[in-house]
C-alpha cells in the first residue's frame, strides 16, 4: 500500500506535466507526528508561494506532501560526526556528515539518506510517475542540516534530484536553498569547506558560478545563464567586484572580511570572487545571496534562473502533429467550444476551422474542416485578430495595402461554423498600420496600431456595432510619432498596466509602459536591449505565469521562449527548440503564423497548452503540445 499523496490547498493531483510539482516527504516522523509534519508543509506551501520570483508563477506551482510515516522519530538524530549520531532505521535513513571538507574532515550539516527509496515511494502513488517533479525530505529534527543529492529512480525511470533539510529556526529559507540546488542547478556561493584555490583548469558550469574573470569573456561561455549574468554587469564596474584578496583563514564570510572593489556596492552586479566553497579563481554575481546565507534573498542572476526554470515548464515539444491545409497566410485560434485551430489565406480569403483537440493529439489524421463550405473572410487583410466577446467569437482584419478595417462574427450552426460580416469601412481609413494588437483599457478592448514607415500610432476603442470610433490617444503628427522602423509592436496587459513591446529581426527589443495614456515610447538607442538577430518573427501570447514571447528564425527553424521578468522592465530567455525552416507566408518576416490555446486532453480531463503554426513550403498546420520539461 503507497503512502497518501496529498495536495496543499490550492494544488491538485492533475494537471502534473504543466506544472511546477514540489513534494514534501516526511522522514523521522511516527504517524503521531505527522500532524506536526502537515503544519510545517502550510508553512513551506504559504513561504514558497510569498518569495520572489516563486509569487509570480504561484497558479503554475503544486506543493504535495507524502505522509510517509516512519516506525522510529528522527528528533533524536545528532547533527554531528562519528560515533553517536543515533539512530538510522527511520524510513529513509536519514544521517548526517555525510560529505567531508578538502582536509578530509566530515561536514556534519551534510545530510543524505535512502534517496532511490524516496523516488520510489513517491512514484509508488501511481500518480507522478513519469511527470516532474522535485522532491523535499523534511526531517524530523531540530539541528541545522541540509544538502542536495541524487538518486536512481526505479527501473526505467530518470534520476531525481533531491532536497533534503532540518527543522531548525529558519528551515524554510534553507530549503529553498537546497531546492535551489535541487531544481534549479544553482551552485553554493560561499568559500568554505574546499580548497583555497579552485583546482587549475576547473570549469564552472553552474549558472551562479564562473571561473571567467573578466566581462567580456563571462559573455562569451557557452552557458545561457553566464550570458545573461554579464548582460547585467554596469560597464563601469570593475572585474573583480571584490577588493583584491589572498586566501584567509578562516575563509571570509562577510563583507567586514571581504571588502567590495572601489565603487562597487551590494547592489550591483559583477564578478565577486569567492565561490562554489573556493575563496579565489572563482565567482558569484552578487555580493550575498540566497546561495550564500540562506537568509538573504535570491540575487538577481539565480532569481533570473529559476524564472526560466519555471518558464521552461511551457516550451513546445519539437515533435507534433501536421497536416495539410493549402496555402495560408494567418493562424489564429478561436473558442467553438473548446478550442478550434484556423488558417487564414489574404489571396483567396479562405478560412479554415479544425478541432484542437483532434489537430494536437491524434497526429497526423487531418481532421474535418468546421467551416461551411464557401465561408471566408475579406480577401488582402494582412491583419487577423480574434478574441471573444458577447455574441462571438469575432476577428478583427486590417489590410496595410487599402486601410480598410473589418469586423465578423463565427456562429455554430447544425451545418458547421458560418461567418458573418458585422461591419467594412471600407478602403483608406486613417493611416494604414503594419502592426495590430488588441489591449483592454478600462475592460473595454481596443486597437493600437502602428506604421513602421512613418511611426503614426493610434489607441482606439474597438466597437462590436460602429467602427468610427475617434481615437482615445493618438501619434499621428510630429514630434509625437514614434521611432520608425520596428517590424513588431505590440500592446499588452499586465496587470493594471498597459506594456509595449518592440521587436527587430536585428536584435532590438525593448518593453515599456504606455501609462500614463499618451506617453511617447522611449526610442532605442545604441546600448539599449539587444537579442541575437535573425529571427524573423515574434509572437506574445498569455501564460498563467505571466506574458511569454516566442521568437522564431524562418531562416533556420530555430524557436525561442522569453519570460517577462515580473516588474515588466525586460523578457528573460526561458529556453529553445528546433523547428522546421520556412514558417514565413509570402508575407515574409513577422508573417502572422503562430498562434496558442488550451485544449483539453482526453483522457485525462487535462488542459494543455498547444502552439499552432503554419508552414508555408509543404502548406501544413502543425500543432505541438507545450509541456513539461526538466530546467
Amino acid at each position: 500500500m503507497s503512502d497518501p499523496l496529498i495536495p496543499q490547498p490550492g494544488s491538485s493531483l492533475t494537471n502534473f506535466r504543466a506544472m511546477f510539482n514540489i513534494v514534501l516527504v516526511a522522514e523521522g516522523f511516527t504517524a503521531g507526528e505527522l500532524p506536526a509534519f502537515r503544519a510545517a508543509c502550510a508553512s513551506f506551501d504559504a513561504k514558497i508561494r510569498t518569495t520572489r520570483p516563486f509569487d509570480t508563477y504561484s497558479t503554475n506551482i503544486n506543493v504535495l506532501r507524502l505522509e510517509s510515516a516512519s516506525a522510529v522519530s528522527a528528533t533524536a538524530l545528532k547533527v554531528e560526526c562519528g560515533p553517536g549520531r543515533g539512530p538510522t532505521n527511520t524510513r529513509f535513513r536519514a544521517h548526517f556528515c555525510t560529505q567531508k571538507d578538502s582536509a578530509g574532515n566530515g561536514i556534519p550539516r551534510c545530510v543524505d539518506g535512502d534517496g532511490p527509496g524516496v523516488v520510489a515511494a513517491i512514484e509508488a502513488t501511481g500518480l507522478l510517475k513519469g511527470m516532474p517533479y522535485s522532491p523535499l525530505v523534511m526531517i524530523n529534527n531540530s539541528g541545522h542540516a541540509g544538502a542536495a543529492t541524487q538518486a536512481a529512480g526505479p527501473t526505467g525511470g530518470p534520476t531525481r534530484a533531491i532536497a533534503w533539510f532540518t527543522l531548525d529556526t529558519g528551515w524554510e529559507t534553507v530549503a529553498l536553498h537546497e531546492l535551489g540546488h535541487s531544481a534549479f542547478g544553482l551552485a553554493d556561493e560561499y568559500e568554505y569547506d574546499g580548497t583555497a584555490a579552485v583546482p587549475a583548469g576547473a570549469v564552472a558550469s553552474q549558472p551562479n558560478v564562473s571561473t571567467a574573470a573578466t566581462t567580456a569573456a563571462l559573455a562569451l561561455e557557452s552557458e545561457t545563464e553566464h550570458q545573461v549574468w554579464a548582460s547585467f554587469i554596469k560597464p563601469t564596474t570593475p572585474a573583480p567586484a571584490t577588493a583584491k584578496k589572498t586566501a584567509q583563514t578562516p575563509p571570509p564570510d562577510s563583507l567586514a572580511s571581504e571588502p567590495l572593489a572601489p565603487g562597487v556596492t551590494v547592489q550591483d552586479i559583477g564578478l565577486f570572487e569567492g565561490a562554489d566553497r573556493h575563496q579565489l579563481g572563482i565567482f558569484r554575481p552578487f555580493a550575498d545571496c540566497r546561495m550564500r546565507h540562506t537568509a538573504e534573498p535570491y540575487c538577481p542572476v539565480c532569481e533570473h534562473t529559476i524564472r526560466a526554470g519555471l518558464g521552461a515548464w511551457e516550451l513546445p515539444e519539437e515533435k507534433g502533429s501536421s497536416f495539410v491545409t493549402g496555402p495560408a497566410t494567418h493562424v489564429f485560434t478561436l473558442p467553438l467550444p473548446g478550442l478550434a485551430i484556423g488558417t487564414y489565406d489574404m489571396a483567396s480569403g479562405a478560412v479554415h476551422l479544425f478541432d484542437g483537440f483532434t489537430a494536437a493529439f491524434m497526429a497526423n489524421l487531418g481532421p474535418p474542416d468546421l467551416v461551411v463550405p464557401g465561408a471566408g473572410l475579406p480577401t488582402g487583410a494582412t491583419t487577423v485578430l480574434t478574441f471573444d466577446a458577447p455574441g462571438g467569437p469575432y476577428a478583427y482584419t486590417h489590410s496595410f495595402i487599402t486601410g480598410a478595417r473589418q469586423l465578423n462574427r463565427f456562429a455554430q450552426t447544425a451545418a458547421g461554423v458560418t461567418i458573418q460580416p458585422i461591419w467594412d469601412t471600407g478602403p483608406a481609413f486613417g493611416a494604414p498600420w503594419t502592426s495590430v494588437s488588441l489591449p483592454v483599457i478600462n475592460g473595454r478592448l481596443h486597437t493600437l496600431g502602428y506604421n513602421r514607415f512613418t511611426g503614426e500610432a493610434a489607441l482606439t476603442p474597438l466597437d462590436l456595432t460602429d467602427p468610427n470610433q475617434p481615437d482615445l490617444v493618438s501619434w499621428r503628427d510630429p514630434p509625437d510619432v514614434w521611432q520608425p522602423g520596428w517590424p513588431h509592436v505590440e500592446a499588452f496587459n499586465l496587470r493594471e498596466k498597459l506594456m509595449l513591446l518592440r521587436a527587430s529581426d536585428f536584435g532590438m527589443r525593448d518593453v515599456q509602459s504606455l501609462l500614463p495614456l499618451g506617453t511617447r515610447p522611449v526610442s532605442w538607442m545604441p546600448g539599449g536591449t539587444t537579442e541575437p538577430d535573425g529571427f524573423t518573427h515574434h509572437f506574445l501570447h498569455q501564460s498563467a505565469g505571466g506574458p511569454r514571447l516566442i521568437r522564431y528564425s524562418g531562416i533556420s527553424g530555430r524557436l525561442a521562449l522569453d519570460a517577462l521578468r515580473p516588474d515588466g522592465s525586460a523578457f528573460d530567455f526561458v529556453g529553445a527548440r528546433r523547428f522546421a525552416p520556412g514558417g514565413l507566408s509570402f508575407l515574409g518576416q513577422e508573417a502572422p503564423v503562430f498562434s496558442t490555446g488550451i485544449v483539453t486532453q482526453i483522457p485525462p480531463a487535462i488542459p494543455v497548452r498547444i502552439l499552432a503554426w503554419h508552414h508555408a513550403p509543404s502548406q501544413t498546420l502543425r500543432v505541438h503540445a507545450m509541456v513539461a520539461v526538466s530546467p
